[in-house]
């Protein structure tokens, strides 16, 4: 990156607008250059405008805002910064602005205005500061820091890297080189390294946790499954019939009710039509009327037609006579109107022969008379204008010979009274280079005696800061005997806290302890868990033993039932073979008879017969109950199993937890015995709470710890403050008693100035007085005087003189050569004038004679046609004739058009009278037709027959009627029809006989009862089959997360090792092994400017202490020195070659073209001083462009191209040379 020009306006004590372009000479020329000036005249505001144009802010003021801009001068209201910069062979402009509301000097600040372009083409890359800002470090790749570190140091930076702390030095390194991205891999590497290690926990804790079931419980479980099954298709087939007889009940119930409320329904709408009987009678009176009312209608009809007939016929006449009348009054009109006309016609034909014959030659005449009038007119006119130029253009002449004249007479008499001046004018050259020479030894005497003034006022000042620097170092070694007491004293408290451990011994034994406490935290966890997986372990004991002993009674219970059942059933099987004997044998009784032997016996007595019939259905109801009795029992058994099984299964699920209970008690106390050597003490698991005691112990050590390190890193930052304020106190004395001994070399050089001014005062006067002696005796041969003051004034006032009587003399042959020109064209226009009045006056004449005709011929044409226009009465003669054709065409229209309606009006009356006659005839035939329709009809008056007719509402509304309850009584029937249909169709049903007797309530007791059970074993089929499904889940996923552990395991081996390498939580371990690396290539490079500037020191890294510096002196046999005990000018040589460093360091990024470096040279000697000039010198032949401000006169003299910086006095302003002034 190479600065190219600088262009600021208004910046501190630099008024106005500046520009300053390091392309052209003398920059150019020597590279090397120095910016001079007083102290305060504004030379590091130079470097402020660079860094304000490129990033709106200066190490000295920080950021310029809106509500803070203080290096804006005073009493302005705008000022800017404007720098052209060069990166990698392109030209860009970074431009910044700020100016006040108003344009006035107490305005409001306004908003910065920024821009950063490309120089060639002008394209604007950015306008926003904050895009600008981003834009400038992509392009440079440099930011404000690394700017100022790199390219400008600024007052006081020099020795900042050399005198900062480790962190502060770290800090440093990122931000010059951008190596803060180690520190962000640093921490994401420690991250997820944390975040891979609770995977993997989490990972091994879920395979810990799976538990699986053992092959003989899973067999028991599929065999249950398959009997369920069994039993769901049995108690669904059962609970499918209780359906079918329940709702066989539910439809009969409803069809009965349905059929009885149908039948009420039906009496109802039987009833209703009953009611309607006077309604309908109604109906029915008015169908005879219904069945004549359109022959009545008919009738009206025809009577309305002929009436409105003859209504028609009537207003036909009264409309024909109003139409005769108005006829015979048009047909006068017409002839009226025809007769206005064809007089009309005949004046407009008189009018256009008088126009034709007399008016149009007249005014043909009269137009050509004024057409000659006017051209004759603007002639004389012209030659009027004519004339008068000639008699304006002599006059002029008359004047300007006149003035002329005097003007000669007047030039004459100057040049007869300035003779003197002739022979000036070859000798005024050689006058002014002496009256210069003159003027200069003035001005050189006048500032000799001002010097000299000044010298002494300077030199009384001088002595006077002398005094003050010989009290400020006093005051400085008492103040640095006073702190290294104090450092004394704080050295032996640091010494007391420490004791026999040093800081980096009790954090390490901190960091031991807190890792113990994680330990304890973590066995505190352990034994916790263990606590709750004993007490569950208890539980699940106590619980199996009251299952164990449910078991062996549901056992017993289900013995006693098999005994039950095994006893009901041979006595049922027994019943029914009882009950089978009964009925052969009953058979066989009713065959016996008295005195006939029994055929099973052969006995001819019966005594069955006395005793009477054997009770067989006594013996059936025996045989039914200890069926029932029998399937209670097998139900009961049944419902047993399924308790069995379900206390197995229990059984066996709490004895694998019990097994997974014991496995997990075992896992926890081999982590507890694996975490306990960590802590150096033995506690039993089994203990209720030693983890939780040796946690809180462990934890007041700790917070013990953290107080006693604290104190001791307080103490040594007390203790580090007043050792670096010893060293400053150190080096303020070291620059004290240097500044005091070049103090005192200043009194001296001001005595020997004194001493030469005063030299060369007297030489000078002796040579100004010759000089004026000789030029006056020059002078006086022109009649004048040397002057006293005002030289070049008075030289240019002389030439002024001396080029006017030569001008006098040019201008008075000029004169008069001018004059004999104007003398012939007066005489020419004397001859001009003459000719012209002649041709005037024929013109005169000319035009009296037109005016004469025309006057003539305009009367006449009054006397036949007055004012009036040919135009204007044609036209209204038009118009006239045009008006009464319209007007004549209006009446005959108007005549035809009632012609027409008479014409209309009488085929109108005779359509008319014809209709009338056939309506006549129509309506004596209707009437004749109705009066025997009436006559025919119940009706025997018109009255009657109108009083039958019901309103067209009315008769809807019974039809209605009467058709919604026929539609009702058909209807109900309909359903009632339908209604015994289905329900003898259910009484067909095969198993009604059995159905009939069951009540709704019971069946539907039996149906839900069926429900419940149905769904107990659909409930107990989902349980197993969920079961059974987790298992073989947990199997598959037991496999695949022993894969997904080892797969992980390989990835967090390769983390952890990544970690132990550059891994940590705040970023330090890998920052810091970049820093070092940065480090170690900063001190190679700064070395090289060394060997060049001062070869007696070397920079290294100090063994063991991190990024902290020491100094080789190589001409102490390498002795290794703190870069503390360096003087003031050693540290200040350092400094500059780690500057020059840092500005290599950061050239990976941008090649460093141009370097200012401000102040820093004022504590060198002066064989130093050289050493560090030498070595900018060899940077400028490097190809490097340099600037340094400096108040040191040495360097102001090895330097020749300076850029000064003057202060006006007591303005409070400065400038630079003429040749930076802007001017756009």
């Amino acid at each position: 990156m190479k600065i190219l020009s600088l262009r600021l306006k208004n910046l501190n004590s630099l008024k106005g607008e500046w520009k300053i372009d390091f392309t052209q000479s003398p920059f150019t020329d020597n590279g090397l250059f120095a910016i001079t000036g007083a102290t305060g005249a504004g030379k590091t505001t130079l470097l402020d405008a660079i860094c304000l144009a490129i990033y709106h802010k200066t190490p000295r003021l920080g950021l310029l805002t809106q509500s803070s801009n203080e290096a804006m001068t005073r009493g302005e209201s705008e000022c800017c910064s404007e720098v052209e910069f060069e990166v990698k062979g392109k030209a860009y402009r970074a431009f910044w602005s700020m100016r006040r509301s108003r344009g006035k000097a107490d305005g409001k600040l306004q908003g910065a205005e920024v821009e950063l372009a490309e120089v060639e083409g002008g394209k604007v890359i950015a306008s926003q500061a904050k895009k600008k800002l981003e834009e400038v470090e992509r392009i440079t790749g440099l930011d404000f820091d690394r700017f100022t570190k790199s390219m400008m140091l600024s007052q006081g930076q020099f020795a900042a890297f050399l005198n900062a702390k480790e962190s502060e030095r770290a800090e440093l390194l990122e931000e010059l080189t951008g190596t803060e991205i180690y520190g962000l891999i640093s921490e994401r590497v420690h991250q997820h390294w944390s975040e891979s290690k609770q995977t993997l926990i989490a990972l091994e804790s879920r395979a810990q946790g799976v538990q699986l079931l053992d092959t003989a419980y899973r067999e028991s479980l599929n065999e249950e499954l398959s009997s369920l099954k069994n039993q769901h298709g049995t108690a669904k087939k059962e609970k499918e019939s209780f359906d079918q007889c329940a709702n066989w009940i539910k439809e009969k119930t409803d069809l009965a009710a349905e059929l009885s409320q149908t039948s009420q329904s039906l009496i109802n709408a039987e009833t209703a039509l009953v009611q309607a009987k006077p309604e309908l009678d109604k109906l029915a009176d008015a169908e005879p009327a219904e069945q004549i009312k359109p022959l009545h209608d008919k009738l009206s009809d025809i009577q309305n037609t002929h009436r409105q007939y003859t209504e028609s016929l009537e207003s036909l006449r009264k409309q024909a006579t109003e139409l005769e009348s108005e006829c015979k009054e048009v047909d006068a009109e017409v002839k009226v109107s025809e007769s206005a006309m064809q007089s009309t016609k005949v004046a407009q034909q008189a009018l256009e022969d008088l126009i034709t014959q007399t008016v149009i030659p007249l005014d043909s005449d009269i137009a050509q008379g004024k057409q000659k009038q006017s051209s004759l007119q603007s002639e004389i006119h012209e030659k009027n204008n004519k004339k008068h130029a000639l008699d304006a253009s002599y006059q002029q002449l008359t004047t300007k010979l006149n003035e002329q004249s005097d003007t000669i007479a007047e030039s004459e008499k100057f040049i007869e009274q300035n003779a003197n001046l002739k022979d000036v004018a070859p000798k005024l050259e050689g006058w002014k280079v002496q009256l210069t020479g003159l003027e200069n030894s003035s001005r050189e005497l006048a500032e000799i005696v001002s010097n000299l003034s000044s010298l002494g006022i300077q030199q009384a000042e001088q002595l006077e800061k002398q005094k003050k620097i010989e009290s400020e170092l006093e005051l400085a070694h008492s103040e640095l005997k006073s702190n290294k007491e104090k450092e004394l004293q704080l050295s032996s408290s640091h010494q007391a806290l420490s004791g026999a451990s040093s800081l980096e011994e009790m954090e390490a034994q901190q960091q031991t302890m807190n890792q113990q406490v994680i330990v304890t935290h973590q066995l505190q966890g352990l034994q916790e868990r263990w606590s709750l997986v004993s007490n569950e372990q208890q539980q699940l004991s106590q619980k199996m033993a009251q299952q164990e002993s449910e078991l062996k009674l549901r056992n017993q219970q289900r013995d006693s039932l098999r005994e039950q059942y095994k006893s009901q059933n041979e006595l049922a099987q027994s019943l029914a073979q009882l009950v089978t004997q009964e009925e052969h044998l009953a058979v066989y009784r009713s065959n016996l008879r008295d005195d006939q032997p029994c055929p099973l016996c052969g006995s001819l007595e019966h005594p069955i017969l006395a005793d009477g019939a054997v009770s067989v259905p006594e013996t059936i109801a025996q045989k039914e109950e200890a069926e029932r009795r029998l399937s209670e029992l097998k139900h009961q058994g049944e419902a047993l199993s399924v308790e069995i099984k379900s206390v197995e299964f229990q059984l066996s699920e709490n004895q694998s937890k019990l097994s997974a209970g014991q496995t997990e008690l075992e896992q926890l106390q081999l982590q507890w015995n694996q975490k306990l050597p960590a802590l150096d003490t033995t506690i039993d698991i089994v203990t209720p709470s030693s983890a939780a005691i040796l946690t809180a112990s462990l934890e007041e050590k700790v917070k013990a710890s953290q107080s006693q390190i604290s104190q001791l890193k307080a103490a040594e930052r007390a203790l580090e403050e007043s050792q670096k304020q010893t060293s400053t106190l150190s080096d303020k004395a070291v620059q004290l008693e240097n500044q005091l001994k070049l103090e005192i070399k200043d009194t001296q050089l001001m005595e020997k100035k004194q001493q030469d001014f005063a030299e060369r005062k007297q030489k000078l006067e002796a040579q100004r007085l010759e000089q004026r002696q000789e030029l006056q005796s020059a002078m006086s041969e022109a009649n004048l005087k040397v002057p006293d003051q005002n030289v070049e004034l008075w030289i240019n006032e002389l030439k002024d003189q001396v080029d006017a009587f030569q001008n006098k003399e040019k201008h008075l042959s000029e004169l008069r050569h001018s004059v004999t020109l104007v003398l012939a064209e007066q005489k020419n226009l004397d001859s001009q004038q003459s000719e012209l009045t002649d041709a005037l006056n024929q013109l005169q004449k000319h035009l009296v004679e037109t005016s004469d005709l025309l006057n003539e011929r305009m009367a006449k044409r009054a006397e036949v046609f007055a004012n009036k226009s040919v135009d204007d009465e044609r036209l209204k003669a038009r118009e006239q004739v045009a008006q009464t054709e319209r007007s004549t065409e209006q009446i005959q229209i108007k005549h035809k058009s009632l012609k027409e309606k008479q014409a209309s009006l009488s085929g109108q009356q005779s359509s008319i009278n014809n209709s009338l006659s056939n309506t006549t005839v129509s309506k004596s035939q209707i009437q004749s037709e109705w009066e025997q329709a009436l006559s025919s009809s119940p009706f025997d008056t018109v009255e009657q027959f109108q009083s039958a007719l019901l309103p067209i509402e009315e008769k809807a509304r019974i039809q209605q009627l009467k058709q919604s309850l026929n539609d009702s009584v058909t209807q109900l029937k309909a359903i009632q029809e339908s209604a015994n249909q289905k329900l003898s169709a259910l009484n067909c049903h095969e198993k009604a006989p059995e159905w009939n007797d069951i009540k709704l309530e019971d069946i539907q007791n039996q149906q839900t009862e069926a429900q419940r059970h149905l769904e107990g074993l659909t409930k107990r089929e989902g349980e197993i089959t969920q079961e059974l499904q987790s298992d073989d889940k947990r199997r598959e996923e037991q496999s695949s997360l022993f894969e997904e552990i080892e797969q992980y395991r390989v990835e967090y081996d390769d983390i952890q090792y990544l970690h132990s390498m550059i891994g940590s939580q705040k970023g330090d371990k890998f920052r810091k092994f970049a820093q070092g690396l940065t480090l170690d290539n900063l001190i190679y490079l700064a070395n090289k400017q060394l060997s060049r500037l001062y070869g007696r020191y070397q920079l290294q890294r100090k063994q063991g202490e991190g990024l902290e510096l020491t100094v080789l002196d190589l001409w102490q046999g390498d002795n290794e020195r703190d870069t503390k005990t360096l003087s003031g000018g050693e540290s200040f040589l350092v400094s500059l070659a780690l500057a020059l460093a840092l500005s290599d360091l950061v050239s990976h990024k941008t090649s460093i073209d141009s370097l200012f470096l401000d102040e820093g040279f004022g504590t060198l000697d002066a064989q130093t001083l050289d050493i560090a000039l030498d070595a900018l010198d060899s940077l400028n032949a490097s190809g490097k462009m340099i600037g340094v401000i400096s108040h040191i006169e040495a360097m102001k003299e090895r330097i020749p191209v300076q850029l000064k910086v003057t202060k006006k006095s007591g303005l409070g302003i400065s400038e630079l040379a003429p040749e930076y002034r802007f001017n756009p």
